[in-house]
């Protein structure tokens, strides 16, 4: 007869060979020790202990660095700390820093705005003059969504025809698309969507997307388009179908310096659309072709040509129109759960113009020191390069990370900031497959290049305690990605045990 357990499940009344327990209910092998590892209490000491016999291991081959520290929140004690004074690259854990620079220099409520202006007299339905479109950077435009509205709310207003120019008002960041020390190269063409350029005005994060219809039938050929039609892409070659599932390859590209797309492959008869995103060459005038077309789909015809406005040219005033407006706190997750790059540089660039005036590279790094130097936090030797950790010229250590953290933490905002990170297993994000026994227990911050892992964030420990943490790990050579990710697991293991005392 099953016996009761005390969770309510029913437990067999003979133990089988190769069964463990999970909460009372048989599973598979090695749950038990996850258990174990999750609800045991560590003292402080034999945490740092573990956590150094950890990193003595992985930095044995003399091929690995690692600069790991840990604090509770609420003392300030250190529960552990290895070479954190040493500068490495933090890869997506900049994110954090350029999310934490905007949650306190400019709140989680602050809006960055794109508005269409209109310039000159309007009469019977007539614009004699221009329309402005100016963007401050807002990464989180959807082309199927933002397009409509915008030509909507110009016919409510009007308007039905412009004598003059649209113009692409995208002044408040530099025309730099691409931030210093990011990959290039041959494996890593501008036109992939994880190196979009970074300007004040974007839709799709900075992509178009080539949309390939569903296949019909074996030799025809499958139909393609670019979405937002009218961006001024071009699509060239063609793709065939096929029957044979291993044929189905698509391959998309585009020209260095063009936005001329070329597609090319087969297509498995059968499939559902699909849409493959290409990073334009020029994200501003992509959106304002793909406005000129959207205008004309609403009845709206513009005499005029899409171009740049000259230095001092509408610099100010004008009709505003249309006006839409995205909250940091609508940033947040994307760039932290999703590690989104270009949403991260937007955001950056958008911190450089609002704190030091000035919307590149060098100003968003100018104003994450200057956000952090006013809580407390002077960053020091670390090098700021971009703002999603793209770059191999970032350099951070692990105690400034969780010196920086630990200024998040202390802020009003906290709450916003802290459920904009991943938890552990949270499904989509990049803890979906990892630390899954830890739940909700761990928020924060994953990172990935060839040779960098990275997880810096909080953790809910055994012993009812709170601690920020910081785990960098830089290799030379791309074979470690393993051997660093598991000795992180057991650093974050031995973190979740940490028991009470000091």
């Amino acid at each position: 007869m099953p016996t009761r357990t005390l969770n309510g499940g029913c437990r067999p009344s003979r133990y089988h060979p190769g069964m463990r327990w999970r909460n009372g209910i048989a599973g598979a092998s090695g749950w038990l020790v996850l258990l174990v590892v999750v609800q045991a209490q560590t003292p402080p000491a034999t945490v740092d202990r573990s956590v150094r016999a950890a990193l003595r291991k992985v930095e044995k081959s003399g091929k690995i660095t690692a600069g790991v520290h840990a604090v509770d929140v609420a003392s300030g004690a250190v529960i552990t700390s290895w070479r954190a004074d040493s500068l490495l690259i933090p890869a997506s854990n900049q994110k954090a820093i350029t999310a934490g620079a905007a949650v306190l220099a400019l709140g989680s409520r602050h809006e960055i705005v794109t508005d269409l202006i209109a310039h000159g007299v309007r009469a019977d339905g007539t614009l004699t003059g221009s329309l402005r479109l100016r963007g401050e950077g807002d990464p989180m435009l959807v082309s199927e969504v933002v397009l409509p509205r915008i030509a909507e709310r110009v016919r409510k207003s009007g308007i039905r025809r412009v004598t003059g120019d649209l113009l692409v008002d995208d002044r408040l960041f530099d025309q730099v698309f691409r931030g210093p020390g990011w990959p290039s190269g041959a494996r890593n063409p501008s036109w992939k969507p994880f190196l979009a350029g970074v300007s004040a005005l974007a839709l799709d994060y900075g992509t178009v997307r080539v949309r390939v219809g569903a296949a019909r039938s074996d030799g025809a050929w499958a139909r393609a388009k670019i979405i937002p039609a009218g961006a001024g892409a071009t699509l060239v070659g063609r793709l065939a179908t096929t029957t044979n599932r291993k044929r189905h390859v698509i391959s998309v590209n585009r020209k260095p310096g063009r936005d001329v797309i070329r597609v090319s492959g087969r297509v498995l008869v059968g499939t559902k659309r699909q849409d493959l995103p290409v990073a334009v060459h020029d994200p501003a005038l992509s959106f304002a072709r793909a406005l000129l077309a959207a205008l004309r789909r609403e009845g709206v015809t513009v005499d005029g040509v899409v171009r740049r406005p000259q230095a001092d040219e509408f610099a100010r005033g004008g009709h505003l129109v249309a006006r839409l407006a995205t909250p940091v706190s609508a940033v947040l997750p994307v760039m932290l759960r999703h590690s989104q790059n270009h949403c991260s540089e937007m955001l950056y660039k958008h911190c450089g113009a609002a704190l030091v005036d000035a919307g590149s590279f060098a100003g968003g790094g100018r104003a994450v020191r200057k956000a952090f130097k006013g809580a407390g936090v002077d960053l020091g030797p670390c090098v700021i390069a971009d703002g999603s950790g793209l770059s191999r010229d970032n350099r951070v250590t692990a105690t400034h990370m969780v010196k920086a953290l630990h200024a998040v933490w202390t802020h009003s905002e906290r709450k916003t900031f802290v459920t904009s990170l991943a938890y552990g297993g949270e499904p989509t994000t990049t803890l979906r497959r990892r630390y899954r026994g830890l739940g909700k227990r761990l928020h924060a911050k994953t990172g990935l290049l060839d040779n960098v892992i990275a997880l810096s964030g909080f953790i809910e420990t055994t012993g009812g305690r709170t601690i920020v943490f910081s785990i960098l790990m830089n290799a030379r050579g791309s074979f470690y990605r393993g051997t660093m990710r598991s000795a992180q697991a057991e650093v974050v293991s031995a973190l979740a045990r940490t028991g009470k005392g000091s």
